[in-house]
């Protein structure tokens, strides 16, 4: 849907406002010129996103796994019944342990991981939202003299 609405609001003005001084043998040069421009920002934007996720990934595990202590009692709880279920499986209670211990882990990652993406996208959705309003700032083009080159 975004990719559509990409594609009616923002494409079009943009093509019509980077043709618009160009004349001639520029055009071409100004039409590669705005083709590539979409693959090298999107490729940003993906890098920083990536980036921007990781990051903000670890400071949320961070966040949520200081609330996961052996003196707290829903954590310990936890511990113990996954313990008992990984015994239950055929587990050593050293191995048990350990495994319960990295489930937990686990659970606290993917929270985390999830949290972080909420969190870019509701980002990526206000920087869209913040550049609906250049194409109203953008000039109409002028009139063109005669038919121009069509693909």
């Amino acid at each position: 849907v975004l990719g559509g609405v990409r594609g009616g609001v923002v494409v079009g003005p943009m093509r019509a406002w980077e043709v618009e001084g160009t004349a001639g043998e520029r055009r071409g040069k100004a039409t590669r010129v705005f083709n590539l421009t979409p693959n090298s920002g999107g490729s940003v934007v993906i890098a920083a996103s990536g980036r921007m996720l990781a990051r903000n990934n670890q400071a949320t595990t961070s966040m949520l796994g200081a609330n996961v202590t052996i003196y707290d009692p829903a954590s310990q709880s936890m511990v113990a019944h996954m313990k008992a279920a990984f015994m239950a499986a055929g587990a050593d209670p050293i191995t048990a342990s350990s495994r319960a211990s990295a489930a937990i882990f686990g659970m606290v990652q993917r929270q985390a991981t999830m949290v972080s993406f909420v969190g870019i996208f509701q980002l990526l959705g206000i920087v869209f939202i913040a550049l609906v309003p250049l194409v109203l700032l953008m000039k109409r083009p002028r009139g063109q003299a005669g038919p121009s080159a069509a693909h």
